[in-house]
């Protein structure tokens, strides 16, 4: 993937007033694509390629950098993206950019380099287009790489992703030695729906689609469950062994082989274009009471660094911190007493949400909860919870000796299990909500791509997740978070994490100075991966309120997003304001949209005879909403690109 530039500069040709411009041809289209291109680079503070159109027959491209994305054919979406990756030995995804391009009359050569955590591969990705007949035409994606260096992977080559839009729709499987029909699952799969792939088949909107893989076995996973918007098609099976030892010189040579043959004529509904959406003009929202209340806000603790020094007198003059409690993690590999003093300075009158990470033993696990009962008084922490060093979840032996421990020391916060991980590790793992009294999981949109389009397309899949989760929780509050751009830890490393120096458990203890702990911070500020510039960006704003709108469904009690401070916070950058909106109507009673237009969504609440309502746009064009709905007052507002309004009326 292309990896993020510096934001535009003021006044530049990329930071043009918002266009809204009506794709009725070709020429429309691609003008609507810069358009959305210019305004999103500006409210993300990000710079991507510019997208460009490819046609090839009745085949439509949009290509980014690297990636063939939205493949429609006749008009109508067939795949989400197809693309090249590579992975390290710790399943890091590798930077991919494009060196040149060669465009040819029946398609186009991007010559590519991958490079980065100790990866170095040159080669070219290209993409033919050929005519069969009128109603059938072929599309191929050839990949053909070179390594410059001896390393590890675990992965590279071709992924292809379906839209999320094809779950439940029956599907074709060819293996090297049968042909089975299954389905695209409609609830999140745990595990691969489909291995041993050398071909799949399905249909779509009057289109019978199919592809060859050639150059690897496939197999396919439910990226949803990271809250990507797509089923992914991969190479080289998570069942071989991994990582393996990449020669220099090697070649990684795979093929994909896409076509579409029109059935139904009359059948087929042209998909709107990408950047088109739906028609200009006014759109409603309507909305309605709900039988529950927004879910409560809560703030991850700032990891620094530094960590703020238990004297420092900066702790007592903070602004008002716009949240209901504050979570900490307190990973034993790291200055985790440090941590735990300065986290309880931050949240000044605010309980604590306290999760123990890392945990190898019940020994250890007692020696922290000693520790935290000595730095904070009993009625401070609301919650706790402990999660496993491998696995990254509330297993029933940890559970059960949190329970004990917490007896003897006649201490009863809420015990929260599932796990500290993506929603990936919580359907996988049966029983982990056994023993607890509330469940809870993180999300991070990023841990595949990192580009514009995959944030905003991850916020329809928070709200799959979500409903997933609290059907798996039955009936326990599911507390959602930390919630942030970028992973906090990498929870599928096969490399052993280094627990010596600064980062060790005896780090913080007597033999080291007081003024040593914590110098670096902890947890995800001693990851450099987890920091994404766009956190100070105005776009952000409307994605949390979008976020926010997406998981408050029922069963859901908070939501923790990103940290308080730093390069990871919410103070002094233009989510704040959203995160305190949010904040103003946490756990009173909701008001949410039962009929909303493409990328808008909405959050509201009930304040005694006030009416409260937060509109979030994630287009790149702006959008007239008309609140409608049996709680809606007929007001009309219009939203700026990728950001937010705040409503109020009187009933």
């Amino acid at each position: 993937m292309t990896p993020l530039g510096k934001p535009p500069v003021p006044g530049s040709p990329d930071t043009d007033v918002e266009a809204d411009v009506d794709a009725d041809t070709d020429a429309d289209t691609d003008a609507a694509v810069t358009a959305a291109w210019r305004v999103a680079e500006r409210r993300w503070a990000s710079a991507e390629p510019r997208p460009e159109t490819l046609r090839l027959g009745d085949w439509t491209i949009e290509t980014r950098g690297d990636e063939f994305a939205d493949i429609r054919f006749a008009g109508r979406t067939v795949l989400r993206s197809i693309r090249a990756v590579a992975r390290d030995r710790d399943w890091n995804t590798v930077a991919t950019s494009v060196t040149a391009t060669s465009a040819r009359t029946d398609g186009l050569d991007l010559d590519v380099r991958m490079s980065g955590h100790g990866l170095e591969l040159t080669g070219r990705l290209a993409v033919t287009g050929a005519r069969t007949d009128t109603l059938e035409q072929t599309l191929t994606v050839a990949l053909s790489l070179e390594a410059q260096a001896e390393f590890e992977r675990n992965r590279i080559g071709l992924v292809v992703l379906h839209p999320p839009t094809v779950a439940g729709t029956e599907l074709v499987v060819t293996t090297p030695s049968t042909t089975s029909v299954s389905s695209f699952p409609d609830r999140i799969s745990p595990h691969q729906p489909a291995v041993d792939i050398v071909g799949l088949g399905w249909h779509t909107g009057g289109l019978e689609c199919s592809l060859r893989f050639d150059g690897e076995i496939f197999e396919m996973e439910d990226q949803r469950n990271w809250t990507d918007a797509s089923f992914k098609t991969y190479g080289t099976p998570l069942a071989e062994p991994f990582p393996v030892t990449v020669s220099r010189g090697e070649v990684i040579a795979q093929t994909v082989t896409l076509t579409a043959r029109i059935t139904a004529v009359d059948g087929i509904q042209q998909d709107a274009a990408p950047h088109r959406h739906e028609e200009r003009g006014a759109h409603a929202v309507d909305i309605a009471e709900a039988a529950r209340r927004v879910p409560h806000l809560v703030l991850g603790a700032t990891t620094g660094p530094p960590i703020v020094r238990r004297d420092s007198p900066a702790v007592a003059h903070a602004p008002v911190i716009p949240a209901s409690a504050v979570l900490v993690e307190l990973d034993v590999a790291t200055p985790w007493r440090e941590a735990l003093v300065a986290a309880s300075r931050e949240a000044g009158a605010l309980p604590l949400d306290v999760r123990i990470v890392g945990v190898r033993d019940t020994h250890t696990l007692a020696r922290i909860l000693d520790d935290v009962v000595a730095v904070l008084s009993l009625e401070r922490v609301v919650r706790i919870g402990a999660f496993a060093e491998h696995g990254h979840v509330a297993d029933a032996e940890i559970v059960s000796a949190l329970a004990a421990h917490l007896r003897e020391r006649s201490w009863r916060p809420d015990i929260v299990g599932g796990t500290r991980g993506h929603f990936t590790e919580l359907n996988r793992s049966a029983g982990v909500v056994e023993g607890v009294e509330a469940v809870s999981f993180s999300i991070t949109p990023q841990m595949h791509a990192v580009e514009r389009a995959q944030l905003v397309e991850s916020i329809a899949v928070q709200r799959e997740v979500v409903e997933n989760a609290t059907r798996i929780a039955v009936g326990l509050p599911v507390h959602v978070g930390p919630i942030t751009l970028r992973p906090r830890f990498n929870a599928v490393a096969t490399s052993a994490p280094d627990t010596t120096g600064p980062g060790s458990e005896e780090y913080g203890s007597e033999k080291h100075g007081a003024e040593d702990n914590g110098a670096a911070g902890y947890g995800a500020a001693l990851l450099p991966e987890a920091t994404d510039p766009r956190q100070a960006s105005p776009a952000l704003a409307a994605w949390v309120v979008a976020s926010a709108a997406a998981l408050a469904r029922p069963g859901v009690a908070s939501l923790a997003y990103f940290e308080i401070d730093g390069p990871r916070g919410i103070r002094g950058v233009p989510v704040e304001r959203a995160v305190a909106a949010l904040h103003e109507i946490a756990g009173l009673p909701l008001l949410e949209a039962v009929a909303a237009p493409l990328e808008v969504w909405a959050l509201g609440a009930v304040v005694d005879d006030r009416r409260v309502l937060m509109l979030a746009n994630l287009r790149s064009t702006p959008v007239t909403i008309t609140v409608g709905g049996e709680a809606g007052n007929g007001q009309r507002v219009t939203v700026a690109s990728l950001d937010f309004e705040r409503l109020e009326w009187t009933v």
